[in-house]
């Protein structure tokens, strides 16, 4: 009997025929589905968040490789479970100022599984107004409705703010204050 080292025992038992399930049909390829999300990297805000999820490839882990269309890599994502599926999911930042094409590759170790071409436009651009309150003791200052009025009016002021007011430098109130006191920080 010849000697076998392991890899070549492991190789030629899946070689057998017995193993390989005959007659049986081949697996589908796995299906590789992008998203872009209407996350953007500051502080540009050119590249945006793309969500890549691989169905039905049976593999614990894998690899995403995204290039653009002249095949410059833009990134790598690692591709983990997703819940309790088949399905793998992994995030990477790509270049979106525009619509553009292009290429994932799916690896699962130095082997690629899958390869599919995308357009990927990107979402529309939201801005997220964040304004910040503190808790207003209302009827222990002032009477109910005076502390609420005076609540009111200084959430109203901060909204009306004009769109030109940097984070860096910008006028605000403190709840409680009237609108005569108000502060500069730059």
């Amino acid at each position: 009997m010849p000697s076998f080292d392991r890899r070549s025992f492991v190789g030629w038992i899946a070689s057998l025929p017995l193993l390989r399930g005959r007659g049986s049909a081949a697996a589908p390829p796995p299906t590789v589905e992008v998203r872009p999300s209407a996350l953007y990297q500051a502080p540009e805000g050119r590249k945006n968040l793309v969500r890549i999820t691989v169905a039905g490839l049976g593999a614990p882990a894998a690899r995403a490789r995204v290039t653009d269309r002249r095949g410059a890599l833009v990134g790598t994502a690692g591709l983990l479970p997703l819940g309790a599926g088949l399905a793998l999911s992994g995030e990477v930042w790509v270049p979106l100022s525009e619509s553009a094409e292009f290429q994932i590759d799916v690896e699962v170790g130095r082997d690629r599984a899958a390869r599919q071409r995308v357009r990927l436009t990107p979402p529309k651009r939201w801005t997220l107004y964040w304004l910040s309150s503190i808790h207003t003791d209302v009827g222990y200052t002032d009477l109910q409705e005076n502390a609420l009025e005076v609540h009111r009016k200084n959430l109203d002021s901060r909204t009306a703010l004009p769109r030109l007011v940097t984070p860096s430098c910008e006028l605000f109130r403190t709840a409680g204050s009237d609108s005569r006191r108000s502060s500069r920080t730059c």
